[in-house]
């Protein structure tokens, strides 16, 4: 069996550049803590998704398995070089779709 079938790519959709994205960290259920920060990815223009899309940032996050809840931390970098953590939680990967985003 393939290990990748039940993994979805999460992707972060962004319109604003008051601040960047430099790392995520996720909390899987049943997990007791955040585990280790990655670094994020933005998607390159020609691979977006919508051709309209092209105002957005896309950043994939990471690969997350389906059906099973979890959160996740975004490290941000504000223009001034503050950085701050925002938070999502009860977050999850349906089956039925090829990947999933949080829109911000």
């Amino acid at each position: 069996m393939d290990p990748f079938r039940n993994l979805r790519p999460f992707y972060l959709v962004c319109r604003t550049n008051r601040f960047s994205v430099s790392a995520v960290n996720f909390k899987l259920e049943g997990d007791r803590g955040y585990r280790d920060w990655q670094a994020v990815s933005l998607v390159a223009d020609d691979d977006v998704f919508p051709p309209h899309a092209k105002v957005h940032k896309w950043l994939l996050l990471g690969f997350v398995p389906v059906g099973v809840r979890f959160s996740l931390q975004l490290r941000c970098v504000d223009a001034q070089g503050r950085i701050g953590l925002a938070r999502c939680h009860n977050l999850i990967a349906l089956g039925v779709r090829p990947f999933e985003l949080v829109q911000i």
